[in-house]
Parts: C-alpha cells; sequence; structure tokens
C-alpha cells in the first residue's frame, strides 16, 4: 500500500505546471452578415412515399445462446472483471 501511495504523490508532483488549463481570455467572435438568396421559385413537390414492409421472425439455433457471453453483471462476468483487476494490480506493485 505503501508503493501505492508513493507512486500516486510521485505522479502528482511529476505533472508539470503548464497541464493546468488557462484562464479564458476574452475571445471576439466573427461578426456575421446575414444573406439570403433570392432566385427563382424552387418547386418542390410535397408526396408521400409508402411501401409495405413483411418482418419474419426466425427461431435462433439453440447452440446460439450457449454461444453468447454471460449477461453483463453475471456471475462469471464478475469473476472475470475481479481477475483481471488482480492481475492489473499484481502488475502495478
Amino acid at each position: 500500500m505503501r508503493h501505492l501511495i508513493l507512486a500516486l504523490v510521485a505522479l502528482l508532483l511529476a505533472v508539470p505546471a503548464g497541464a493546468t488549463e488557462p484562464a479564458p481570455a476574452e475571445t471576439r467572435a466573427p461578426e456575421v452578415v446575414p444573406s439570403v438568396a433570392t432566385g427563382g421559385e424552387a418547386v418542390l413537390e410535397a408526396s408521400l412515399r409508402l411501401r409495405e414492409v413483411r418482418l419474419e421472425e426466425r427461431a435462433a439455433p439453440a447452440d446460439a445462446a450457449a454461444a453468447q457471453l454471460g449477461p453483463r453483471g453475471g456471475f462469471w462476468w464478475t469473476v472475470g472483471v475481479i481477475v483481471v483487476a488482480g492481475v492489473i494490480l499484481a502488475l502495478v506493485l
């Protein structure tokens, strides 16, 4: 635990002083001049296009459910997260 605290303190001391963001200076927004395009009238045809869509439901193969991973938060998922976290901690310390 001491090594972790020392590593964190060393990391905080190693951050350069310029790493913080400077106070925002006054920025002048560019002047926006609205423009209107005038020209010939645009003829837009208002129409609604409808098509019939057919949906089909197919049953998944019986072995497809076994090939998928368990739900997030499931037992084995949680065990995997704990194991990976333990390996990372072992490598860091």
